[in-house]
């Protein structure tokens, strides 16, 4: 459960909102508050939904034999940590930072497209900040490379989200900046990256034009290329097919062909029932 959820993208069943896990202040680096709870049938809550539930007894759950309410325990999460160093080694080899256990393959592939071009800038979008935790990590796993970065979510305040901009326009070091799609979508000039990478599929295509707009606009003089990353076999791929649904149903709509096209072209009750 504890890699099922630092993956992101979780959202509490009760009131639909980002389960999050926020860092202990007892002085264990790795130990983080058990904020998030966790049924027997594997579905995720909120601190403030567990409560309710305990007074409100959910309805009876099917995940069993005989319904019955699920039972709603903490889920203590751990963040990674590197390898420790051997007393009187300086310099750990790579060996000994093998991350590959500690972060997705997805997190992973990005990193490696971010090396491969370290002349460029890079903007990488995600709608999670746990994503963005998990990615800043492993921009500076490697203590011989690390790659230095930047980030804007919804607690960065105005004037530290524009610090934040010119230090990708102007500090040669920062090659990387991270944002939430929420707030990267708009109002912001990321010109001077070059290359986007959209770490998962949005379920509203416009979001991501939005986005990709920043990057590719006025004022931007290198060609842009987007890197969407996208999980083989997973729920993303759905999302994926509901995106070229929604895009085939718009286009169909602002055009001006027969009723017999529009009919067509999922422009029908049915084709609405597929999108959602």
């Amino acid at each position: 459960m504890n890699s099922r959820y630092s993956m992101g993208g979780e959202l509490c069943a009760q009131c639909l909102q980002p389960v999050e896990a926020s860092a202990s202040g007892d002085g264990l680096r790795n130990a983080t508050l058990p904020q998030v709870y966790l049924s027997a049938c594997s579905t995720f809550y909120c601190t403030d939904c567990s409560a309710l539930l305990r007074y409100q007894s959910p309805d009876p759950c099917e995940c069993m034999e005989q319904p019955r309410p699920c039972q709603i325990r903490p889920l203590t999460s751990f963040l990674p940590t590197p390898r420790l160093t051997p007393v009187g080694d300086l310099s750990p080899s790579p060996m000994e930072w093998d991350h590959t256990n500690d972060i997705s393959s997805k997190v992973l592939t990005l990193v490696s497209q971010i090396r491969s071009f370290p002349n460029e800038k890079h903007v990488m979008f995600s709608s999670w900040t746990s994503s963005l935790d998990m990615v800043e990590k492993a921009l500076g796993y490697d203590p011989n490379h690390i790659i230095e970065s930047v980030r804007i979510d919804g607690k960065v305040q105005l004037k530290n989200r524009s610090h934040a901009i010119q230090q990708l326009h102007h500090n040669s070091s920062i090659s990387v900046i991270m944002i939430t799609i929420a707030c990267g979508a708009c109002g912001l000039d990321l010109t001077a990256a070059s290359r986007a990478h959209l770490l998962e599929p949005q379920w509203k295509p416009s979001l991501e034009g939005q986005a990709l707009a920043r990057i590719h606009r006025l004022g931007q003089t290198r060609p842009v290329t987007t890197i969407r990353y996208v999980m083989e076999d997973s729920f993303e791929e759905h999302i994926l097919k509901v995106q070229d649904r929604k895009k085939l149903l718009a286009t169909t709509l602002l055009s001006n062909g027969s009723s017999l096209e529009v009919s067509n072209g999922y422009a029908s009750m049915d084709g609405l029932a597929k999108i959602y």
